[in-house]
């Protein structure tokens, strides 16, 4: 791949442009044009390229070669982005995962595969290479319900450690905060017991019970501030 051209040492926004322009296929006489008429373009002519402007071997290069790779690379983000909308329509919020549906979608298909192979072998034993095939087969997709069950298993482990540190948190903070010294730092007159403990865990930043979900006022009309 031709790298060295000159148009491949023009600053990164003139070879965009040139690329786009290409792409709605100007005219070479009017991008050779275009391009010798560029500030930046006639600096890198006296500077480097002993004088000699831009010449239609010049523009054949870069098409063969810089502008093919700006082509192949925006098809690619192209379909990259085609391929991330069309993987979000296919598997909304909550769905199961696409390679749960694929992995049952296979294992149906094996067992069609598989009663299609004793169908040929019309009552006699499925060959050797066949039942190799299949079985080959079915222990990877064994494999893989054995790792997604693993998987499982290891989130519910997890899901539950994370409950009793959040237990645990909660009853180390509400038990500091019931401490006769601690009581009087957070001590307002006028609140009931069900809004100082509304007001402990949400200054400990713990998830609100049940009973305490709705803010409570207090008696005098009054928001009180701890």
């Amino acid at each position: 791949m031709l790298r060295e051209s000159r148009i491949a040492r023009l600053p990164r926004e003139v070879r965009e442009q040139l690329n786009r322009r290409l792409d709605e296929q100007q005219e070479s006489n009017g991008l050779l044009d275009w391009l010798n008429g560029l500030p930046e373009v006639q600096a890198l002519v006296a500077s480097e390229f002993g004088g000699r402007l831009l010449a239609p071997e010049d523009l054949c290069d870069w098409t063969e070669n810089g502008y093919r790779d700006w082509v192949a690379h925006r098809r690619a983000s192209e379909d990259a982005q085609w391929l991330a909308s069309d993987v979000e329509h296919l598997q909304p919020a909550g769905a199961a995962p696409l390679t749960d549906l694929l992995a049952r979608y296979l294992t149906a298909q094996y067992v069609v595969a598989t009663k299609a192979a004793v169908r040929q072998a019309g009552g006699q034993p499925v060959d050797l290479q066949t039942l190799r095939t299949l079985s080959g087969n079915l222990a990877a997709l064994r494999r893989g319900d054995q790792n997604a069950e693993w998987i499982s298993i290891e989130r519910a482990r997890l899901e539950l450690e994370r409950r009793k540190c959040q237990e645990q948190i909660e009853e180390i903070c509400l038990a500091w905060a019931k401490q006769p010294e601690n009581q009087k730092k957070f001590t307002v007159p006028g609140l009931s017991q069900k809004e100082k403990d509304r007001r402990f865990r949400e200054i400990f930043g713990l998830a609100p019970t049940p009973e305490n979900i709705e803010e409570s006022v207090p008696p005098d009309g009054r928001e009180a501030i701890v």
